[in-house]
């Protein structure tokens, strides 16, 4: 009978379900502004903080289990919201918030943010935490906008969260270019 810990301690117990990817997102977001183009719309993205360091401290392979564990957290952290979680291109996940204004998009990608940075992983002993970074754009109810910009929205509102060292949830209006 072996003491030794394991190398890798998650807090999470059972698998995500399947997160949609980036082209997944993209379809579902162009689905939602073509379906009901006048609805109120959230789109959020979330992206971890540190994942280049994480990677190169521990490796890919842990670095993908920690973002299979944020997977979950941003599941559970929807719970009855009607909303759809994707996995984007690197440390990134997308959530579209169907009938979500801005302050409730807000509020959604505050607390999965709190949620994230309150889970902790240990690596050969050595306690990690988590945090992350959101942007968010929201569709009033009553106004038209396009797949494109509201993606574009929520890419700058993260970059302006990102850039504020104070703020990492920053939530911003989709503009539509004629």
């Amino acid at each position: 009978m072996s003491l030794a810990r394991p190398a890798l301690t998650l807090m999470v117990q059972e698998q995500p379900a399947r997160l949609g990817d980036a082209a997944e997102f993209e379809r579902a977001l162009s689905a939602l502004c073509e379906s009901a183009p006048l609805s109120a719309l959230s789109v959020v993205i979330l992206e971890l903080d540190g994942f280049e360091r994480l990677v190169l401290r521990h490796g890919p392979s842990r670095a993908e289990d920690c973002l299979r564990q944020v997977a979950v957290i941003v599941q559970d952290g929807l719970g009855r919201v009607p909303a759809q979680a994707f996995r984007l291109e690197g440390p990134r996940f997308g959530l579209l918030l169907p009938s979500t204004n801005a302050s409730m998009g807000q509020s959604l990608a505050d607390a999965l943010r709190r949620r994230i940075a309150a889970q902790v992983t240990s690596f050969d002993g050595r306690m990690v935490r988590l945090t992350a970074t959101t942007g968010a754009a929201s569709r009033v109810q009553g106004t038209r906008c396009g797949a494109k910009a509201m993606r574009e929205a929520a890419e700058l509102a993260l970059s302006q969260a990102r850039a504020s060292q104070a703020c990492h949830v920053c939530v911003r209006a989709p503009v539509e270019r004629a």
